[in-house]
């Protein structure tokens, strides 16, 4: 009986060390739940970046298949005819309301695209780059057209097409 009594005596008396105790320990706790949150958050954010990746390799090869819609051309085909004819089948007012509406339908929201066109010193661009970009996903590949003139044999054209996706935030 005595051991009994000498317990709840114990359990009684409770001090300033004791609230202290477990007051770090709660302090503790809660640190350690945020520094195993942000630590939690890396691999979301890598494939937050890999899944913008692989949107900006899914407009590119959209902008790569699909037509403009008289015509039976790509969008990135026509976009290199216009860079390397003189005399293109698409006109380039056409081509380029048509590319910047495409544009607007496959961008997710957030975000801005830029679509540039290269061959030797010439360029076109269509879409919008933003004034300040942190992220930037880019996807590029070559498009090749063939120029056939009289006098001289078929030549193959090689144009170098980039596909950018901004985070505008």
């Amino acid at each position: 009986m005595t051991c009994y009594k000498y317990n709840k005596f114990m359990r009684e008396r409770r001090g300033v060390a004791d609230v202290l105790a477990v007051a770090i320990m709660f302090l503790l706790v809660v640190l350690i739940g945020v520094l195993l949150h942000t630590f939690m958050l890396t691999p979301l954010r890598s494939s937050t970046d890999r899944q913008l990746q692989l949107k900006s390799e899914y407009i590119y090869e959209t902008l790569a298949t699909s037509w403009v819609e008289p015509y039976s051309k790509s969008y990135l085909k026509a976009a290199a005819d216009n860079l390397v004819f003189t005399e293109p089948t698409i006109s380039s007012d056409y081509l380029s309301s048509a590319m910047e509406n495409v544009l607007k339908y496959l961008v997710p929201p957030g975000y801005a695209a830029e679509v540039k066109l290269k061959y030797e010193n010439a360029e076109n661009t269509w879409g919008l780059k933003p004034a300040s970009a942190e992220k930037q996903f880019i996807h590029s590949g070559t498009i090749s057209v063939i120029r056939a003139e009289a006098e001289v044999e078929n030549r193959t054209i090689l144009v170098q097409a980039t596909l950018t996706l901004f985070w505008v935030g």
